[in-house]
């Protein structure tokens, strides 16, 4: 089975005809998606649903979805099945928050398949206090934290596609 792919990255502003490619791990990531556990699963959403609120208020915002899911694949992967207990979720995600706050503040955002690729150094002359902020404003708030968790949990509970 095919885990990776080509894919064209062509800037459909330039004016030249040559277009650029980039590496898609998409299926290898449905894969490992689909092996998360239901508590992985529900923090995840609870992050692409603050993601999403954080847009709504800035969306000029440099936060991306693919920063959250491979912050998640990183967890996933580096935190102990304990760390993912369903009583400690709301935490987990205030954590989760606030190490990707250090991460843009850091620009430095490994790339999950290519770990020596940054995904984020090009914000190295951009200003990421706003982003910084918004994250760290959610992950101080635990009642939102806990609505957007209860939210995400209901979504698993109904089996609610992503």
């Amino acid at each position: 089975m095919q885990r990776s792919h080509m894919v064209s990255n062509k800037d459909f502003a330039a004016c030249d005809d040559k277009g650029e490619w980039r590496f898609s791990f998409s299926v290898a990531e449905l894969i490992i998606i689909k092996h998360w556990t239901k508590n992985q699963r529900i923090v995840y959403r609870t992050l692409r649903l603050v993601y999403k609120s954080i847009c709504q208020d800035r969306p000029y915002t440099i936060l991306r979805t693919y920063y959250f899911k491979t912050l998640m694949l990183w967890a996933c992967e580096q935190r102990p099945k304990e760390f993912w207990v369903s009583s400690q979720l709301v935490n987990v995600v205030r954590m989760l928050l606030l190490e990707m706050a250090e991460l843009v503040n850091g620009r430095a955002c490994p790339k999950y398949f290519i770990p020596l690729n940054n995904m984020i150094d090009h914000l190295v002359d951009t200003d990421v206090s706003l982003d910084i902020a918004d994250l760290q404003q959610v992950a101080g708030s635990f009642e939102h934290i806990y609505h957007i968790t209860l939210l995400s949990t209901r979504q698993e509970s109904l089996n609610i596609s992503w």
